[in-house]
């Protein structure tokens, strides 16, 4: 990793949501600022939504593992190989996460039976933890 990206971790921060999160595929959406992600193709709509709010969607498919957020409060937005840094360490410690990206913030969504090594792993990187 190169001294950029080391320098601008050791200036961030991440924070770890206490809700459960799902991963669903629906048929239809009728009010998407109920969940935290929506995202539609050609192909399907994808949610992701806290477990409590499961059943005002109608489900074709969902994954069946549990989800947190880790919000990455970045120091340098939009710096280059800021997400491959952070996936290649979670990918060392056979991690499996997803990102979400919005123009403000990034996400990685980790199953929740992983936080604790996440965690180990992000402040490996640099990050303070404002979890605690």
């Amino acid at each position: 990793m190169n001294k950029s990206l080391q320098e601008m971790f050791q200036k961030s921060s991440f924070s770890i949501s206490e809700e459960k999160y799902v991963y669903v595929k629906v048929a239809k959406l009728s009010n998407e600022l109920d969940h935290f992600m929506v995202a539609q193709d050609e192909d399907e709509i994808t949610v992701v939504t806290r477990q409590e709010k499961l059943s005002e969607l109608e489900v074709i498919e969902k994954n069946d593992n549990l989800w947190r957020l880790v919000s990455l409060n970045l120091e340098t937005p939009f710096m280059a190989g800021t997400l491959a840094a952070i996936n290649s360490a979670c990918a060392k410690e056979g991690l499996n996460n997803l990102i979400i990206s919005t123009y403000s913030k990034d996400y990685i969504v980790i199953k929740d039976s992983q936080v604790e090594q996440v965690k180990a792993v992000l402040q490996g990187l640099g990050f303070k933890d404002d979890s605690q």
